[in-house]
């Protein structure tokens, strides 16, 4: 074999290899770019993933917060509102005690007080209004003195000689210490739209 023909056989052999080398550098750079963009987008959908668990994290810490934000404004306004009937029931109480039964039911309260204290002579501080029915009923008891007192709220007071237990039965105590009962059964009607 000549030279040239060596020489020609040498070219296309590293041709070939060149070519050989060639395809294979395009076949393992596709492979990579596949692989590159595989990545790409794997990391795509776990940052996609993570950000959609971030904003619904977000979204339900917001909700809540909201949530409880109206709870708040519903008890205040339940609130407001129970204080509000409250004032009202307490006026229409004062009201009531013209009545002849309101009025021998705060009598049957003395007595049910009378019995809570200590032997010996009772003092029955009471509002105003109830100074004249109260002096009445107890007409004739040694045991039981009525004062008056224009400052106390509608309602009295008992105690006994030793002061040792106080009665306390004005109109807004009675009402406080029955407002628990009193609320929830006001609310019930409140959501069933009761009107009386």
């Amino acid at each position: 074999m000549g030279i040239d023909a060596l020489r020609a056989a040498v070219e296309e052999e590293a041709r070939a290899n060149v070519a050989a080398l060639l395809d294979e550098a395009r076949a393992h750079a596709r492979a990579l770019g596949a692989e590159a963009a595989e990545e790409a987008s794997a990391r795509r959908r776990r940052s996609l993933r993570d950000e959609e668990a971030r904003l619904r994290s977000a979204t339900a810490r917001r909700i809540a917060a909201a949530r409880g934000a109206a709870q708040a404004r519903v008890l205040e306004a339940r609130d407001v509102l129970l204080d509000r009937v409250f004032a009202l029931a307490c006026d229409q109480l004062r009201a009531a005690l013209d009545s002849p039964a309101a009025l021998q039911r705060m009598v049957d309260l003395v007595e049910e007080a009378i019995g809570h204290l200590s032997a010996g002579r009772v003092v029955i501080a009471c509002s105003s209004e109830l100074a004249e029915p109260f002096v009445e009923a107890f007409a004739g008891r040694e045991d039981v003195r009525i004062e008056p007192d224009p400052e106390m709220p509608c309602g009295f007071r008992a105690h006994g000689p030793d002061h040792a237990v106080i009665v306390d039965a004005t109109l807004a105590k009675l009402l406080e210490l029955r407002r628990p009962m009193l609320a929830i059964e006001v609310l019930q009607r409140l959501e069933r739209g009761d009107k009386g």
